[in-house]
């Protein structure tokens, strides 16, 4: 009937197709209308290359500022009339066999695919799974279980990802690398790398499947994610998952192109087990191979190297595994490399880098550089970059993260500029490097820049002041603690009261250091009345309360021994041990043993060590206790007392250093032996002699690190030639000069020859001023040395005459036999 219609011109027949089509749309859509208007979803109806209609319901939900279409699969019951009875006439006119099969419903398997990735990377998984199991029989694509795993894994479901996989391969469809790729970043996420590394041998094992880049990639990821929960337990066989992942680089190396992506896992898995040597080497064979490229690329040569160029990750990453390792001098000096190779560094580098400088604590100035850097460097993105190095780079701009990783729900945003840490380290790194007045500086400017004070980084303020001993300042600081409202907690007062014992220490000025002490007492007293207050009241911990600890006690302590006042220090410490809740340390002790020192006090010395021994806790005296001991014995001139101390610190394993050994060798002195009589005299000469030559001996043996020093020698020889020991003073002289490598004074040469010259042994002091002028001496230019060598040289001839150059060889071959080291003894006494 149709065609009965048609013109017979063909511009007429085009216009009458057209107008007929217009009107079989409009009838169609009409239906459509009806159908829109009276359900809440919309149905659409398509017709099939069968002649058959299959159709779909969907609705629309707003998420963020976007629409998505969730497609549903409803039964034909569901859908209007008209569709309903149209679906059934055009399949009985089509397939007139298939009356008795159920109709299915038609789905855009693609659209399904697209709204639960974009859910799964939005961290919506329920979402995204209501829409995968609403489908009848489950997802019919590989593509969509794919997308399934992969929205679990995006959301660190690692247990439903694989849920969801033995559903699938309970279906007749296969899973291929994609399948796995999603499985395996489930495991990376979940920091599961035993997991990670079962899934990758079973793969081609039992599925048959070829593990590509992108797998081998995420299980180096799971190494390097795994390592992070086993830094803190000691390393084992089964925890070295760092290399294993570069065994995984390797195998994946040796078959196929791995991107940077992957090698930044393999740096990333050293980096977290502080193998900062390891992640050297591999960013040394990603340069070498780089620089190698570059090369063949500038001879016209057409080949590609199999290891990728480093990007900034990779230098950021070696950093943080310098900065695990601790070893802050190799990180500057790798922080240093990429200045040189104009490589940007983000916020986390920068980081890095001052943390570096706060340990070493004498990098004041580079923290202040790198601090600017921060500053420069606003749009750098701390965690993110791409994988290639941008060609300017003299710009310092951080490549930004082009992935679709930080769409999904709560992802970090990236660093923008310095945080609150980075000041933080930059504080602190002024304060041990001497500089406190630009952590002042750095912590007012946080306040101006609108960054939150914390507790943290204006103790590390009050740190510095307290290394300067600035007590006034560091009092400003507690002030404006206060009035920001940031509670200090006992690190802060401890610090404020330690400025106050530093600044008691480095000044000489009576009425200050009482100013100094009486500011920080005034600081304990407060804190201790707050503290009894609230106990009575049985208030809650008011946020400025601070409860006193042993580390305020023991600052307290310092403060009162530098001030000389060993009293107070007293009365701190019994405060300290009628306090149930904190106990003395051997810091306490050492600062009260300085106390003792400071003002001479032997009862106090032996009041010490009593409290130490009769400590509940069972607390040893470490070196200093014993250092301020000797001080103190060699003050009140005990040198007996100073070797018995001395011997009881090696006999419970101290190692005492070289300042410890020199205050016993001061003691050893007969300077104030003058009263004695003549017999009495003699006997401290040998005591005093004997005493030297031991701690000596002691000095030389491996039963103590300290070494003997110029002062060491001086004080030696000094008491020798105050003993009346001219061949023991001419043996330290010659040790001086031979194994010390210190020239000794003229003045130890001429009081040496003139002892030998009282005693009558000429041929001595002759041998004494030859070996001078071997040292470089001309002693001819001393008045008192040229004399008696010209009185010695008439003496000698005319008494030994020709025989005078053996006598002198002998007696130089005797001075080294008589001063016996083995035995620590002398062999003859000198009259």
């Amino acid at each position: 009937r149709i065609s009965s219609l048609i013109p017979p011109y063909q511009h007429q027949q085009q216009l009458f197709l057209q107008c007929f089509g217009m009107l079989l749309l409009v009838v169609l859509f009409s239906k459509q209308a009806e159908c829109f208007f009276s359900q809440r979803s919309r149905n659409h109806i398509r017709l099939t290359k069968d002649n058959r209609i299959r159709a779909t319901t969907s609705t629309t939900r707003r998420i963020g500022r976007r629409r998505f279409l969730f497609v549903r699969s409803p039964t034909l019951s569901a859908l209007p009339e008209a569709a309903s009875s149209f679906s059934r006439t055009g399949q009985n006119n089509g397939n007139q066999n298939n009356n008795n099969k159920k109709q299915r419903p038609w789905i855009d398997y693609k659209q399904l695919e697209q709204d639960i990735k974009r859910l799964g990377r939005r961290g919506e998984t329920e979402e995204a799974l209501n829409l995968v199991f609403r489908v009848d029989g489950g997802p019919p694509t590989v593509r969509i279980w794919n997308a399934a795993i992969d929205a679990c894994a995006r959301a660190t479901r690692k247990k439903d990802a694989f849920e969801i996989f033995e559903l699938f391969l309970n279906k007749p469809h296969k899973p291929n690398v994609f399948t796995f790729g999603a499985l395996m970043s489930a495991c990376a996420r979940a920091r599961d790398a035993d997991g990670a590394l079962k899934l990758l041998r079973s793969m081609k094992k039992d599925y048959g499947v070829e593990p590509n880049a992108i797998v081998y990639s995420s299980a180096i990821s799971a190494c390097a994610r795994s390592q992070q929960l086993q830094s803190n337990q000691p390393p084992t066989e089964k925890q070295q998952h760092w290399q294993i992942a570069l065994d995984l680089l390797e195998e994946c190396t040796q078959t196929q192109f791995m991107s940077v992506v992957g090698y930044n896992a393999a740096l990333s898995a050293c980096a977290q087990a502080g193998q900062y040597l390891a992640a050297i080497e591999l960013l040394t064979k990603m340069q070498e191979a780089n620089e190698q490229q570059n090369g063949d690329s500038s001879s016209s040569s057409t080949t590609t190297s199999a290891i990728p160029p480093p990007d900034p990750i990779s230098y950021g990453t070696v950093l943080m595994a310098c900065e695990r390792g601790e070893a802050w001098e190799v990180l500057l000096e790798q922080a240093k490399a990429m200045e040189q190779r104009n490589i940007p560094m983000d916020t986390l580098s920068l980081t890095s880098c001052l943390h570096a400088c706060q340990q070493l604590g004498n990098h004041a100035k580079e923290a202040l550089r790198f601090l600017e850097r921060c500053k420069e460097g606003k749009g750098n993105g701390g965690g993110g970059g791409s994988s290639s190095i941008p060609n300017n780079h003299n710009n310092n701009k951080f490549p930004k993260r082009q992935t679709a990783g930080w769409e999904r729900k709560g992802a970090p945003t990236p660093i923008r500029g310095p945080d609150p840490v980075a000041y933080r380290l930059a504080i602190s790194a002024c304060a041990r490097g001497g500089d406190y007045q630009a952590g002042l500086d750095l912590l007012d400017e946080m306040h101006e820049r609108g960054l939150e004070l914390d507790v943290m980084a204006c103790t590390a303020a009050v740190t510095g002041c307290e290394y300067a001993g600035e007590w006034r300042k560091a009092f400003l600081v507690l002030q404006k603690m206060m009035q920001a409202g940031v509670a200090p907690n006992e690190v802060t007062i401890a610090a404020v009261i330690a400025a106050c014992g530093t600044a008691c220490a480095k000044t000489n000025n009576v009425e200050e250091r009482k100013l100094a002490k009486r500011n920080a007492l005034q600081l304990y007293q407060m804190i201790k009345k707050k503290k009894r207050s609230n106990e009575d009241d049985n208030k809650s911990r008011s946020s400025f309360v601070v409860q006193p600890n042993t580390a305020v006690y023991s600052s307290l302590i310092r403060t009162c021994a530098e001030a000389h006042d060993m009293d107070m220090a007293f009365a701190v410490m019994t405060d300290l041990q009628q306090d149930e809740n904190h106990d003395p340390n051997v810091f306490t002790y050492s600062s009260l043993m300085t106390a003792c020192e400071r003002v001479g006090s032997l009862e106090g010395v032996t009041r010490v060590f009593t409290m130490i021994r009769e400590d509940p806790n069972g607390i040893q005296a470490n070196e200093v206790v014993y250092g301020a001991g000797i001080s103190t014995c060699r003050k009140n001139d005990e040198p007996d007392r100073c070797l018995l101390l001395l011997r009881r610190m090696l006999k419970e394993g101290l190692q005492p250093n070289t300042a410890t050994v020199n205050a016993v060798l001061r003691a050893q002195r007969v300077e104030r032996a003058s009263n004695m009589g003549k017999a009495r005299k003699r006997q401290r000469a040998e005591l005093v002699t004997r005493n030297a030559v031991t701690v000596y001996k002691l000095l030389l043996t491996n039963t103590t690190d300290a070494t003997p020093d110029r002062e060491t020698y001086c004080i030696l020889v000094w008491n020798m030639i105050n003993c009346q020991q001219p061949r023991g003073a001419e043996f330290f002289i010659r040790q001086m000069s031979e194994r010390g490598g210190y020239n000794p004074d003229v003045d130890m040469y001429t009081k040496t020859v003139a002892l030998y010259e009282r005693l009558g042994q000429p041929v001595k002091a002759l041998r004494v001023m030859e070996y001078m002028e071997s040292q470089g001496i001309n002693f001819y230019n001393v008045p008192f040395l040229n004399a008696a060598f010209s009185k010695a040289l008439k003496l000698v001839n005319s008494v030994v005459g020709s025989d005078n150059l053996e006598m002198k060889e002998k007696e130089a071959a005797v001075v080294s036999s008589e001063w016996n080291l083995e035995d620590g003894e002398l062999v003859s006494a000198e009259p």
